[in-house]
């Protein structure tokens, strides 16, 4: 091949352009995206976008999506966790620096703060709840190890 020979490998494709809450994808989809393509968003009303308004197909990823916010600063339901609950009923919509507490199912420990909060229309970081693991000291006694 000459030096002016542009090749991309399949591997440099991208599909599915990443999701984005209270977004929907204004260009026409395709099964693969080669590098260079373009999908643009539009955010549903009355959220604002954040960011740029579209992603690019880069080495087979996607770069970095924008975000769709309640301009009141408002949340909608707090991110779900893997073998988690929040301990009240989840709402809709919170108002900025609402708070809710997540629980982890049995068998599974906490890992980071049980609290997040709303704040400018983003939740804080959740937690994970990572598995506990049985040990068997005797046919009598077992214990817990994480």
């Amino acid at each position: 091949m000459g030096n002016d020979t542009l090749f991309c490998s399949l591997a440099d494709y991208c599909v599915n352009p990443p999701h984005v809450p209270n977004a929907t994808i204004v260009t026409m989809p395709m099964a693969k995206y080669p590098p260079g393509e373009i999908v643009h968003y539009e955010c549903h009303k009355p959220f604002e976008l954040f960011g740029k308004v579209e992603v690019m197909c880069q080495n087979g990823m996607w770069t970095e999506p924008p975000r769709c916010k309640d301009p009141t600063g408002k949340c909608g339901p707090p991110p779900p966790i893997d073998n988690g609950d929040i301990t009240s009923l989840s709402l809709p919509v919170y108002a900025s620096l609402s708070s809710v507490e997540y629980q982890c199912q049995k068998y599974y420990l906490l890992k980071g703060s049980k609290t997040i909060t709303c704040r400018n229309g983003t939740w804080s970081e959740p937690p994970t709840c990572l598995c506990k693991y049985l040990i068997l000291i005797d046919y009598r006694r077992f214990s817990f190890i994480t």
